[in-house]
């Protein structure tokens, strides 16, 4: 899970449905300053189902998989479910239903 402090990163996807190269990704979203990304694959347990690049100097701050499930999410099992109603709810809603938009 990133937050992003400055910089941009595009969520993107392949035209085609197993493509490798750099020509066959179109870009759909861009996510910049005061915005987080990854959160629904790490609540979920997920790969990433899109491609995220960035497109300029990104400054960002972490928090691994690991540390949200053991020490947060454990701790505080009712804000748990918050986040990942909240997470899954953002995903759907303004990544995933807005890339497949664009395909």
């Amino acid at each position: 899970m990133y937050f992003i402090q400055s910089g941009e990163v595009s969520i993107n996807f392949y035209k085609m449905t197993q493509g490798l190269s750099k020509s066959q990704i179109q870009e759909g979203i861009i996510c910049n300053n005061n915005s987080y990304i990854c959160d629904y694959y790490i609540c979920f347990d997920q790969k990433s189902e899109f491609i995220y690049l960035a497109k300029k100097d990104v400054e960002a701050i972490s928090i691994s998989k690991q540390f949200l499930n053991d020490d947060i999410f454990v701790k505080y099992p009712k804000i748990a479910v918050k986040i990942k109603e909240g997470s899954q709810s953002r995903y759907m809603k303004n990544i995933r239903e807005v890339i497949m938009s664009k395909r």
